[in-house]
């Protein structure tokens, strides 16, 4: 009879505290990848010189020669101007202007593609993480500035088929889990059976997102691989915390206790 007395007047005491007029407001507190996305830079115009490019007024792409790319960088969601100027030159003597809109926990590349004198855009989206075990993400670019369909080729076999080059406010995303193996891709022109260039090989490291962009001409082509690894992901989405130096990274590492017993020893 206690147990139960006590119950009833809890659940009356409960029933008074939701029926205020006032209740206290709840927080919930809202996860870092929610109110972020993550942008990088690539100078994919063959004749532009090296630049330098600024988001929101900020330097972020210092000297960029071409096929280089930025480092990711954490932006919150929502519009970002970026301006292009030359290297060494102020910011107020931009060449190409733009806005990019960045999305929830989205991963965009942002290249600058065709000449000096026409500059434009073609954004990509890449996917960062894999679910299934021993695999990679593969994504594809065509930056080429004479604008042909270009076919991606890996082992000798059409893998990605009549990809564009797309401009604009148009987000690309075809990226492909691929498992984690030492494949070789190549490019052609799409109807045509020659190859533009030399195997490039690519030893897929499992977790890893790559993104394997073709730039130049079909007269001057290039094909440039660039590997996220995963540990780069998780620090910048603050899953991963990153230590002050490595003797706290292997300190917080269980299965590295004996190599640190060894070390004091």
């Amino acid at each position: 009879f206690f147990i139960l007395l006590t119950a009833v007047v809890g659940l009356s005491s409960a029933q008074e505290s939701l029926n205020e007029d006032d209740p206290a407001p709840e927080v919930t507190e809202v996860p870092q990848f929610e109110t972020q996305g993550y942008v990088r830079l690539a100078h994919f115009a063959p004749d532009a010189g090296a630049v330098e490019i600024y988001v929101d007024g900020n330097m972020y792409g210092e000297s960029m020669a071409y096929t280089d790319f930025s480092e990711w960088m954490v932006l919150s969601i929502g519009s970002h101007s970026v301006n292009v100027v030359p290297a060494g030159e102020a910011e107020d003597e931009s060449v190409f202007t733009t806005t990019v809109v960045v999305h929830t926990d989205t991963w965009i590349t942002v290249a600058l593609v065709g000449s000096q004198d026409a500059i434009s855009t073609s954004i990509i989206q890449q996917a960062m993480y894999t679910t299934l075990p021993s695999t990679s993400q593969a994504t594809f670019a065509n930056l080429m500035s004479d604008g042909n369909s270009v076919d991606f080729t890996r082992d000798g076999v059409v893998f990605v088929a009549a990809l564009p080059l797309t401009t604009g406010d148009t987000v690309v995303q075809n990226s492909i889990p691929i498992d984690a193996f030492d494949w070789r891709y190549n490019v052609r022109l799409n109807g045509s059976e020659a190859l533009l260039m030399e195997d490039v090989a690519v030893d897929s490291v499992d977790t890893s997102s790559y993104m394997i962009a073709v730039g130049g001409t079909a007269n001057d082509p290039v094909l440039i691989v660039n590997e996220t690894p995963n540990w780069k992901v998780r620090l910048l989405d603050g899953t991963l915390n990153a230590p002050a130096t490595l003797l706290e990274a292997a300190q917080a590492e269980p299965l590295a206790q004996p190599f640190l017993s060894a070390m004091e020893e």
